[in-house]
């Protein structure tokens, strides 16, 4: 039954090793968190139950990084005190209220909002001098007609992005830049993938978080962020929705993602092809852990949320954070599941291929 409960795969450098030994103290060197928006409620638990394991505080540094609410999620695993940080990042995104009158201004305020709320003035420092963890926060900065003032345009050139990457994968370097701000320490000159390089620091971070969570054509662009050239910045997911980069180049480190679901799709134009998956090269270390088809199915109607959920629910906010929360609720209790996984060893019995 549990992997009907929870689903566990691994990349073919590293599958042995886990069933041989299970998780250990510092195999995990790299945590990614994926730009799902709220999809992340459906394994919030997750995250809780890893932090409380102990397992990450093996011999040296282990890198975090996100993408958009992965970008959040990841940011608050860095305060000196994470369980009480990831509780108050929950709370704050899931009372965001987004209005059909809303314009793009409004919508960015609410975002700032929201980040203040569960970063206090504290967090930079606590967040950037870490004893463990080291932040990397990604972002996409866009060119030509993707970085118009007019919304119209920028339809259009979603538009043409879409059709380059679907005709030549990874051909559009000319419209969406990837631009990785980066805690000191966070990477090392052989991760691949991860583009411009921007030193992430007390000045920048609140930007490049509120940038790496700027919903295309919904949320204008972040401009002016310190230490970044200039542009306008958007949702990392165009740069890497799920996996897209090699972050560790260790031969026996581990990259875990938490995921919402099985599929890792390498940027959010590849959403809606199906046969789009992240370079095989990126996938060997890659520790994957997911919500498996029994949990799915016990949760409020059977999925995990998205921001269509903000459209159903403009006129009854109240009903979808109602709805928010129960999913949260069911994923802190199977996170159980996940702890007794890591700490007992079974992760050797239940951990099958990734590709």
């Amino acid at each position: 039954m549990d992997s009907q409960l929870l689903t566990v795969l691994a990349g073919p450098r590293i599958i042995n090793r886990i069933r041989e030994e299970g998780l250990t103290p510092g195999a995990i060197k790299a945590v990614v968190g994926p730009a799902t928006g709220p999809r992340w409620m459906a394994f919030a638990g997750l995250d809780v139950a890893l932090l409380e394991s102990g397992l990450l505080r093996g011999d040296g540094p282990v890198l975090l990084a996100g993408g958009s609410a992965g970008s959040w999620r990841m940011t608050a695993w860095c305060r000196s005190d994470p369980i009480k940080a990831l509780a108050a990042f929950r709370a704050a995104y899931v009372d965001m209220m987004f209005k059909s009158t809303d314009t793009p201004e409004d919508r960015t305020n609410e975002l700032v909002q929201a980040i203040d709320r569960f970063m206090p003035p504290e967090a930079e420092t606590e967040v950037l001098s870490h004893p463990i963890f080291r932040l990397v926060v990604t972002t996409a900065r866009v060119k030509s007609l993707l970085a118009s003032e007019s919304s119209t345009i920028r339809r259009l050139g979603y538009g043409l992005a879409g059709a380059v990457n679907l005709l030549w994968r990874g051909r559009t370097e000319s419209l969406i830049e990837r631009v990785t701000f980066c805690a000191p320490g966070a990477v090392t000159n052989g991760a691949e993938g991860l583009g411009r390089r921007v030193t992430l620091n007390p000045e920048n971070l609140r930007q490049a978080l509120l940038a790496s969570g700027a919903v295309p054509l919904a949320v204008p662009g972040v401009t002016s962020i310190p230490g970044a050239p200039p542009g306008s910045y958007q949702d990392a997911g165009l740069a890497e929705y799920y996996l897209n980069a090699r972050y560790i180049t260790d031969p026996n480190g581990i990259t875990l993602i938490l995921n919402h679901g099985p599929r890792l799709v390498p940027v959010w134009l590849d959403k809606r092809l199906p046969g789009r998956r992240p370079m095989a090269e990126y996938l060997e270390n890659v520790l994957l852990v997911c919500p498996g088809p029994a949990f799915m199915a016990a949760v409020p109607r059977g999925r995990a949320p998205d921001r269509t959920d903000y459209r159903e629910f403009y006129h009854r906010p109240q009903e979808r954070a109602r709805l928010w929360n129960e999913i949260i609720d069911k994923s802190m209790e199977f996170g159980s599941l996940w702890h007794d996984l890591i700490t007992t060893g079974r992760i050797r019995e239940v951990v099958k291929p990734l590709i």
